[in-house]
């Protein structure tokens, strides 16, 4: 479910360069800020019509749906949390070895975002129209890679895996994958191997967003979601600030893109090794529930 809803992501990375080129081509770029303006805004006003806080509220969802919903969830608690939860949360190695896991996605995803179309034109002289169809790419191949480590997690769990040893090997696998394929695109010359090799190097790292984005609520338990959430988002972020300054000031140095994109898939691959090294889901998801309990 996590894959499902996070692939609307990758989806709208997927479709947004080649129409983006294609308002800039002909109505330049203040027309883009526009059309992507407004269609954000309409998706919003959707997504505010359109959804429910509860499916009870929704008459498309049936009694029997309705039942089977709520068979197994959690009253709600809107009791204050107790005194020292927060800290105890940020206390938790699993937390924060999502939270890098988070960094090295956002490391890539915001390098892509920012760098890749300059990439393609720089190196590859291509035009901004040629640009705009080859820059779906990466996004292409991560509707496949996100949907199938969602996939995977589930079978390996059906299999008799517990969920967090499953998590824990899909997301290593992800950024371990990713990595590899960036450093193999800048050490290719051909256009095609290259621009597939950081396709897949994309493709691979952001294939974690469902198991990564399952991993918060289930540690922290309902109350504490929220914030255990906004952490590994927030951690998330801090390397998506940095990548594409990173990149900016390495591409001034060096007048090249192979160092900041090797630089960028060790920082990576760095951040995987971290979340290797610190996921201990079963031993922090039963400190918090001591810690509730008492």
């Amino acid at each position: 479910a996590m894959s499902l809803q996070n692939l609307g992501l990758v989806v709208g990375a997927a479709v947004a360069p080649p129409i983006v080129a294609f308002i800039i081509a002909f109505w330049g770029w203040k027309a883009a800020f526009i059309v992507t303006g407004l269609v954000a805004g309409i998706l919003g006003t959707f997504f505010y019509i359109y959804t429910k806080d509860d499916p009870a509220d929704d008459p498309r969802v049936s009694p029997e749906e309705l039942a089977w919903i709520r068979h197994d969830q959690i009253p709600e608690d809107d009791s204050p949390l107790p005194k020292g939860y927060i800290r105890m949360l940020l206390g938790r190695p699993s937390l924060w070895a999502v939270g890098m896991a988070n960094f090295g996605l956002d490391f890539i995803n915001f390098l892509f975002l920012t760098w890749y179309p300059t990439y393609l034109i720089d190196q590859y002289h291509m035009s901004f129209k040629q640009m705009g169809i080859m820059a779906m790419e990466p996004y292409i191949f991560a509707l496949f890679t996100v949907l199938g480590a969602g996939r995977l997690v589930r079978a390996l769990t059906d299999g008799g895996m517990d969920s967090g040893s499953a998590r824990r090997m899909v997301i290593f696998g992800g950024l371990l994958i990713g990595s590899a394929a960036l450093v193999v695109a800048v050490n290719v010359s051909d256009l095609y191997a290259s621009v597939t090799a950081m396709s897949l190097g994309y493709a691979f790292v952001m294939s974690i967003l469902g198991p990564m984005w399952s991993i918060p609520a289930e540690l922290s338990g309902r109350r504490g979601a929220g914030f255990a959430s906004g952490f590994v988002n927030f951690v998330g972020n801090v390397g998506g600030v940095g990548s594409p300054i990173l990149m900016g000031v390495i591409f001034q140095q060096f007048h090249s893109f192979t160092p900041a994109i090797l630089i960028s898939a060790g920082i990576t691959m760095i951040c995987g090794l971290l979340f290797l090294l610190q996921y201990r889901a079963k031993a922090d998801k039963e400190v918090v529930t001591r810690f509730l309990a008492s």
